[in-house]
């Protein structure tokens, strides 16, 4: 009934109204944070709460589902920055995105859980530094994106699909994409 469909409206609003006074008590408190860190001259400190900040920002975008790809690389960026604090610099993040493609909209949140995914099961692992690189390119109308690391590899690739992660990818692609999307991994042990 009518009643019903404005009920639920109110609540799907009342949802989102909540959903935002908890990124925005975040951003004081990240904010907070930062500022206090320049203070005490703790200039890594300092960068890591402002890079986790915009890393929220970016992975929430106002609550839209798709994303500029240059919006979602600076995504990346932030979390390789945190990673790297975190990780005493052991990382190299190399990026080969054709100009063309950045101003195209994806799916937010479509690459950057693949580098997660490269650093925590490739890279952390591995002793010494490790790299990962992200491409981006036209190929006819498709837009291809690959993300490969130096890391220890892998011998069961099924294992990669269990993770919350690239399943969520997968499944998120096909959701949207259909049948057009293709997704695949490859790897190899070292």
């Amino acid at each position: 009934s009518l009643l019903d469909s404005q009920l639920k409206e109110r609540e799907a609003e009342l949802r989102f109204l909540q959903s935002q006074i908890k990124p925005h008590f975040l951003y004081n408190t990240l904010d907070s944070i930062y500022f206090m860190a320049l203070l005490e001259d703790k200039k890594d400190i300092a960068q890591m709460a402002l890079s986790l900040s915009e890393s929220f920002k970016l992975s929430l975008n106002k609550g839209k589902d798709f994303i500029p790809v240059f919006k979602e690389i600076e995504h990346i960026r932030h979390y390789m920055i945190i990673q790297n604090i975190r990780y005493d610099n052991r990382f190299e993040y190399i990026e080969s995105i054709d100009d063309e493609v950045k101003s195209y909209e994806i799916m937010k949140l479509l690459l950057q859980p693949l580098v997660e995914n490269a650093m925590y099961h490739g890279l952390e692992p591995k002793q010494g530094n490790g790299t990962i690189k992200l491409t981006g390119r036209v190929e006819g109308s498709d837009l291809v994106f690959t993300v490969t690391d130096d890391g220890v590899g892998m011998e069961d690739v099924q294992k990669t699909e269990q993770g919350y992660g690239i399943g969520n990818v997968r499944e998120r692609l096909r959701l949207y994409y259909g049948e057009q999307s293709e997704f695949k991994i490859i790897s190899k042990v070292n």
